[in-house]
């Protein structure tokens, strides 16, 4: 006991010396370093080896120590998200009146679209973003970190495909707002960060062109 007891004692001066409120730091990394400091001081008491606490209740200590820091993470990586969410939504107040009219109007016009239209129109286009990892490149790891930390259902986006690859992932959203979204929530982890993709026309390749066609003749 006298060790956890010393070991609370370095915290508390630690955070006696970093208060929360000071506007020159980050009140969520303050948060997020006393959250694995505590969780640290848990698991050093619960040690994976040891003859005095049965295996099974070892094993159950370390798991929930280990998720209550998990979602403690996630509740701080909503917070930022949040934020910054709140952050884009004042700019976009001071968006002319003209423009937001025209985005009502457009908004409007698409909502109106009868069944006949969609299955004639051609499929809508996605916006995609992409997801790397700034500590890691191992693309399941970079997985498993978008999921623990970002929820869609929970920021209120609309995810079209997830496409992985070697380094990261692809994320396409279906409307871009969606995939500004997800790039601020992105942008809010300390672990991942995003990029806008921009989609270009594909080159083709054709074959069997005779040499001697110019390009008018081409065109025509």
């Amino acid at each position: 006991m006298s060790n956890i007891n010393k070991d609370l004692e370095i915290l508390n001066e630690s955070n006696d010396k970093q208060p929360i409120m000071n506007e020159c730091i980050n009140a969520e990394d303050i948060l997020s370093e006393r959250i694995n400091n505590l969780s640290k001081i848990i698991l050093k008491q619960i040690p994976e080896k040891s003859d005095s606490i049965k295996v099974e209740a070892r094993k159950t200590c370390r798991d929930a120590t280990e998720k209550i820091r998990n979602h403690a993470i996630e509740m701080l990586g909503i917070i930022r998200f949040l934020k910054l969410e709140n952050q884009r939504l004042n700019k976009e107040k001071q968006v002319p009146t003209q423009k937001q009219e025209e985005k009502h109007f457009i908004l409007k016009e698409n909502n109106s679209k009868s069944y006949a239209n969609v299955l004639s129109n051609k499929p809508q286009p996605t916006y995609g973003i992409k997801i790397t990892g700034k500590h890691t490149d191992n693309t399941n790891q970079i997985e498993k970190i978008l999921k623990s930390n970002i929820d869609p259902t929970k920021i209120n986006i609309s995810v079209a495909s997830l496409k992985k690859l070697k380094t990261g992932i692809i994320v396409e959203c279906n409307n871009k707002n969606d995939a500004e979204k997800l790039k601020t929530a992105v942008e809010a982890s300390k672990e991942l960060k995003g990029t806008t993709l921009n989609k270009g026309n594909p080159r083709i390749i054709l074959t069997n062109v005779d040499k001697e066609l110019d390009k008018e003749r081409f065109m025509q």
